[in-house]
């Protein structure tokens, strides 16, 4: 009877002393270093997500040595290079208190988005029309080159190569319209902010949207500099 009394009250003590032991076995704790890199990188997913990226990322080894630190702050993660810019990149960790620790980690993060590609061989010197285009989503963190996400700012550029069916269409691969050619006649426009004259000339060198070239005066026959404005039309600015 002695005993079977100490043992009701051995597990007396036990259960009332269950309380306070999940509290110090539940006591908060900073997430590992792998968590919180997680967090880090699932934010920048959120961020790029508002302009309608889409996005995948995997982590490269972390030392279980690290991982595992313990770290009274968390941890402050910084890319090398922003991924938009990169699919492989790394990322600095640092753990700032006491002997400020640093690691740096690889991670791929993968970026997809809505780009124009050609829907159709494009000839060298062929000036691009809506037809030639299509949308479609492609990894847009490993091109060389910007990417456009709009047709208007391609349709009307000329080829300056052959571009095959599907291919991102990129800044390298368009050359403006020639608006003026050599030999031409154009309409010279000389104005500034209070009178306005018009006078006919030769284009005497070809010329593309806002580039200077030289005319002449078919009257007076002297050469200027003149901006093109539009086919046939360039101005001088008195």
């Amino acid at each position: 009877m002695k005993i079977h009394s100490q043992i009701i009250v051995l597990v007396g003590l036990l259960l009332s002393s269950n309380h306070t032991l999940a509290d110090i076995t539940t006591t908060p704790k900073h997430p590992d270093l792998s968590a919180e890199l997680n967090i880090f990188l699932g934010h920048y997913a959120n961020e790029i997500a508002a302009s309608g990226y889409r996005s995948e990322f995997s982590v490269g080894n972390i030392d279980p040595r690290m991982n595992f630190k313990q770290c009274s702050r968390p941890w402050e993660f910084e890319f090398s290079r922003a991924p938009l810019k990169q699919s492989r990149t790394t990322v600095l960790a640092q753990c700032l208190e006491g002997d400020v620790t640093k690691l740096y980690i690889s991670v791929d993060y993968e970026i997809f988005g809505e780009v124009i590609v050609s829907s159709r061989l494009i000839s060298r010197g062929q000036a691009i029309s809506a037809h030639d285009l299509k949308v479609e989503e492609q990894q847009i963190n490993t091109a060389r080159h910007a990417t456009f996400r709009t047709r208007e700012p391609i349709i009307g550029m000329i080829a300056k190569r052959s571009i095959k069916e599907g291919r991102p269409i990129t800044p390298p691969l368009l050359a403006a319209p020639r608006l003026v050619t050599r030999g031409d006649d154009v309409m010279i426009t000389a104005s500034n902010s209070k009178i306005s004259i018009r006078m006919s000339g030769e284009a005497l060198s070809h010329g593309t949207l806002g580039q200077q070239i030289s005319v002449r005066n078919k009257q007076s026959k002297r050469v200027i500099r003149a901006r093109v404005t539009n086919s046939g039309q360039v101005e001088v600015v008195l």
